[in-house]
């Protein structure tokens, strides 16, 4: 099958600013009918050499596990298991970058609840639950102590200039 099967007819534009092929997002899940495993596993140990050889900070390492995690954020145990070091070693390295698992996941939970808190009507219970928090009183808390205001002033405040 070839890949203007799935590109809308009439959509090829000339003297644009950017290069890009779009596409609906499903089509990530396609499998890819002539894949080859061992190429495959090849290929991707080449791009971890790569990623690893990029001096990448553990800071820098961390936030994009934690960017990736779709239902559930990993905890620290499960975090150090995907970088290939002990959760103490984890913890060391990212004291020694000044830095925190805790720091790291409440940043990217309070960057995912903003971007939630603006996009849906979904209750402050639901985002609480959605980014793994016990309830929605703990969750206020902390978005309160990062963003400054409670998650529904939050919302009332960009509401405004929308």
């Amino acid at each position: 099958t070839s890949l203007a099967t799935y590109l809308q007819p009439n959509t090829t534009l000339f003297n644009q600013p950017d290069t890009k092929i779009v596409f609906p997002k499903s089509h990530l899940d396609l499998k890819i009918k002539s894949g080859h495993q061992p190429t495959f596993d090849y290929l991707v140990a080449q791009c971890e050499k790569v990623i690893d050889d990029t001096g990448l900070s553990m800071v820098d390492k961390v936030r994009g596990l934690l960017l990736k995690a779709e239902d559930k954020f990993p905890s620290q145990q499960e975090l150090a298991g995907l970088l290939s070091v002990s959760s103490r070693t984890l913890s060391r390295q990212l004291s020694a970058e000044g830095c925190t698992y805790r720091f790291l996941l409440d940043q990217e939970r309070m960057s995912r609840a903003k971007q939630i808190l603006l996009e849906t009507d979904f209750t402050v219970t639901n985002i609480a639950l959605q980014l793994n928090f016990t309830d929605a009183s703990h969750f206020s808390k902390v978005f309160k102590r990062y963003a400054g205001v409670t998650p529904l002033n939050y919302r009332a405040m960009y509401a405004e200039y929308s």
